[in-house]
C-alpha cells in the first residue's frame, strides 16, 4: 500500500477535504474525527496515487463512494417512496461518477512512474498584502477664482443708519486689534494719534478710551 506523506501540504489538505465529504455523527468528538480521518486516508492510500494528479482522482473516487453509500442510507431511512426513489437515482449517479474516475486513474497508472511529466512550475506563494500607498495630491487643472469682493458702498449714498452701523464695525475692529498684542495691526494702531482715526470712529475699550489704554501700555 502506498505510504502517505503526512508532511506534504497538498496531500494533507486533500485528505482534510476528503474527510469532510463523509457525514459526521452528531456531536462528534476529537477521537471520532481522528477515526473518520484515518478511514478516509486508508481508502485513499489503497488506490496507490503516485502524484498530485492521481491523488485528486483517488479523492474523487473515495468521496463518490461516500456519497453513494449515503444516498443508499437515506433511501432506506425515507418513509416516502418518492423520496426513497430520488435517493436511489442519486446513488446511481454517484456510482457512475466513481466508475469514470476509476477508469481515469487506471489509465493514468498504466504509465511508468519515470515517464510522468514533471510539474510545469513550482508552487508560488500568493503575494503578501501591502498597505496602500498614499496617493499624491491631485493638482487642479484650473485655479479656482476667489469670489469677487463685495463693492464698497459710496458713503455719500448711505443712510444715517448704515453709516452708524459701519462706524460700529470699525470701532469693534479697532478695539479687537488694540486689545490683542499679537494682532498684526496692534502695533500700528498703538502708534496713531486721535486725529488719525476716521471721524466718529475713536475706539473705546473696556476700562477707558484708546488713548488711556495706549498710555498704560506704551
Amino acid at each position: 500500500m502506498t505510504q502517505i506523506d503526512p508532511t506534504d501540504p497538498f496531500t494533507r489538505d486533500l485528505l482534510r477535504d476528503l474527510t469532510a465529504t463523509r457525514r459526521a455523527q452528531p456531536n462528534e468528538t476529537d477521537a471520532e474525527y481522528a477515526e473518520r480521518f484515518a478511514a478516509a486516508a486508508t481508502a485513499f492510500a489503497a488506490l496507490r496515487p503516485r502524484d498530485p494528479a492521481e491523488q485528486m482522482l483517488a479523492a474523487q473516487i473515495v468521496s463518490a463512494q461516500y456519497a453513494a453509500l449515503d444516498c443508499l442510507a437515506r433511501a432506506a431511512e425515507a418513509g416516502d417512496p418518492a423520496l426513497a426513489d430520488k435517493h436511489q437515482r442519486s446513488y446511481a449517479l454517484m456510482n457512475r461518477a466513481m466508475g469514470n474516475a476509476i477508469r481515469l486513474l487506471e489509465k493514468q497508472q498504466k504509465q511508468p512512474a519515470e515517464s510522468l511529466p514533471p510539474p510545469a512550475f513550482a508552487p508560488i506563494p500568493p503575494p503578501r498584502r501591502r498597505p496602500p500607498e498614499a496617493k499624491p495630491a491631485q493638482v487642479p487643472l484650473h485655479r479656482e477664482k476667489a469670489p469677487p469682493e463685495k463693492p464698497k458702498k459710496d458713503p455719500s449714498k448711505m443712510t444715517d443708519e448704515e453709516i452708524e452701523i459701519a462706524k460700529d464695525r470699525l470701532r469693534a475692529t479697532f478695539a479687537a486689534a488694540l486689545s490683542d498684542p499679537q494682532h498684526p495691526e496692534h502695533d500700528e494702531l498703538m502708534s496713531l494719534q486721535p486725529e488719525d482715526f476716521p471721524e466718529g470712529v475713536y475706539p473705546t475699550l473696556p476700562g477707558g478710551t484708546w488713548e488711556s489704554y495706549r498710555d498704560r501700555h506704551a
